[in-house]
C-alpha cells in the first residue's frame, strides 16, 4: 500500500489563528464514514496494527520485552473525540534480561494474559488499563508471565495514566504521544475508486507512543530474590497505525458549535 502524509494538527492551528469562526476548542479524533453517522448506539469499528518490520518495546526493571505483532480494535462512537480506544493484543514477544547481577544475557518468551487496553488522548498523553469513556466497563492492569517454567516470575502493569500529572491536570499539553496523519491509497480490483474512498486514499493516524515513568511490579519464583520487585520506571515504546474500518481518521483541531 502506498503511504502519502498530509498536513494536519499545525495547518488547523494556522488556520485557526486568522479565521473569524468558528472558534477551536482543542486537538480531537476525527472520525467518518460516508452514509453513515456515528453514534453510541450505532458506533464505527477502530483498528490498530503494527508497523511492518517494527517492534513494540516494553521495559520492566530488568525484563526488555519486544513484540512483532500487535493488533488492536475498540468502538468509535462519535464524529469528535478527545479520546481513541483500542483494546491492544501484543503477539510474538520474548524477553531479554540479565538476572541476579550476571553478565549473561537469557531469552524468554513472554505471554500478556489478555489484551492491553489503551485510550490514547489527542493532548498527547495515554491511559493503559483504566476505564474507557467508549465501554462503560473497567478495565484490570496486566499480567505479563514468562515462558520459563523454570523462573516462574510475573510482571505486573497496574492500570494508570500516563504522564501521572495528566490525572491531576487532563487537559494540559504533553508529549509522551504524537500523532502523523497520512493518507493509504485504498483501490478496488483493477484500480478503481470505491464508493467509500471516492478521493482513492483512507486518512490514517500514525500513533507514536513513549510512555515512561510507568508503575509496575514483579512477583513470583526468582523474581522474589531481586533486591527491587517494583518501580515507577516502566516504559512502552511503539508505533501503530490507526484507522476506521470503511472510513477516515485524522488528528485535527475540535470546531465548536456556536
Amino acid at each position: 500500500m502506498r503511504y502519502r502524509a498530509i498536513l494536519g494538527i499545525v495547518v488547523a492551528l494556522c488556520v485557526g489563528a486568522i479565521a473569524t469562526a468558528p472558534a477551536l476548542a482543542g486537538p480531537v479524533f476525527k472520525a467518518t464514514e460516508i452514509g453513515t453517522e456515528f453514534t453510541e448506539t450505532e458506533p464505527g469499528k477502530g483498528k490498530t496494527k503494527n508497523l511492518p518490520e517494527q517492534m513494540q518495546h516494553f521495559i520492566f526493571g530488568p525484563f526488555h520485552i519486544q513484540c512483532p505483532k500487535a493488533i488492536g480494535h475498540g468502538k468509535v462512537s462519535a464524529e469528535q473525540s478527545k479520546t481513541f480506544y483500542q483494546e491492544v493484543e501484543f503477539k510474538e514477544c520474548f524477553v531479554r534480561a540479565i538476572l541476579f547481577g550476571s553478565e549473561q544475557e537469557i531469552k524468554l518468551a513472554a505471554h500478556f494474559k489478555s489484551p492491553v487496553d489503551i485510550e490514547w488522548h489527542a493532548n498527547r498523553w495515554a491511559e493503559v488499563g483504566s476505564e474507557s469513556e467508549s465501554e462503560l466497563r473497567l478495565l484490570n492492569g496486566q499480567t505479563i508471565t514468562m515462558g520459563v517454567p523454570s523462573i516462574k516470575c510475573k510482571i505486573i502493569w497496574p492500570a494508570q495514566k500516563v504522564p501521572v500529572r495528566a490525572g491531576v491536570n487532563p487537559e494540559g499539553k504533553f508529549s509522551l504521544v504524537k500523532y502523523e496523519n497520512v493518507e493509504v491509497e485504498k483501490l478496488g480490483s483493477g484500480g478503481k475508486k470505491l464508493a467509500k474512498f471516492p478521493s482513492g486514499f483512507q486518512k490514517q493516524v500514525i500513533i507514536e507512543s513513549e510512555l515512561k515513568g510507568m508503575q509496575y511490579s514483579l512477583e513470583g519464583g526468582q523474581c522474589n530474590e531481586f533486591s527491587k520487585t517494583e518501580g515507577e520506571n516502566a516504559r512502552y515504546t511503539g508505533r501503530l497505525k490507526a484507522w476506521v474500518y470503511q472510513g477516515d481518521l485524522e488528528v485535527g483541531e475540535e470546531e465548536e458549535v456556536v
